[in-house]
């Protein structure tokens, strides 16, 4: 069976002949677009100016990261995925208040060749991150 790009992490997969695979397009959008909002600029060989680097935005004041993680995931989506069309970004601010270092976020975008609307919600601390993909 073919598909389109292997899924990340890599992971054994017996149906796809040893890793597995994604074989729709909208899986693909997804698994990219999270690799765009977790690289950090300077992460990716040859290509230092790529990724939004959601990571490090943590310790910022409050009212520094929307207007620049914004501004930022608009600019990278249009430059590297410019199939996709982003609808809205929401941040989450219903957070608790002693929760330090945390940045919640929903984005929600367009795969313009497939027509296809989709979500990525994003959970992000110093510790770890943790997607919802739709």
């Amino acid at each position: 069976m073919q598909g389109l790009s292997v899924k990340l992490p890599i992971r054994y997969d017996v149906k796809h002949g040893g890793y597995g695979l994604h074989t729709e397009f909208k899986d693909l959008a997804l698994q990219n677009f999270k690799n765009l909002i977790l690289t950090c600029p300077g992460e990716r060989m040859m290509m230092p100016e790529f990724g939004v680097g959601l990571r490090n935005y943590l310790f910022l004041q409050d009212t520094e990261i929307e207007s620049e993680v914004n501004l930022k995931i608009y600019e990278q989506a249009k430059f590297y995925m410019p199939y996709i069309t982003i609808l809205r970004i929401v941040f989450d601010k219903a957070l608790d208040p002693f929760m330090n270092n945390f940045i919640s976020i929903k984005i929600i975008f367009r795969v313009d060749p497939i027509n296809a609307d989709l979500v990525l919600q994003a959970n992000v601390n110093d510790n770890s991150s943790d997607f919802i993909l739709t």
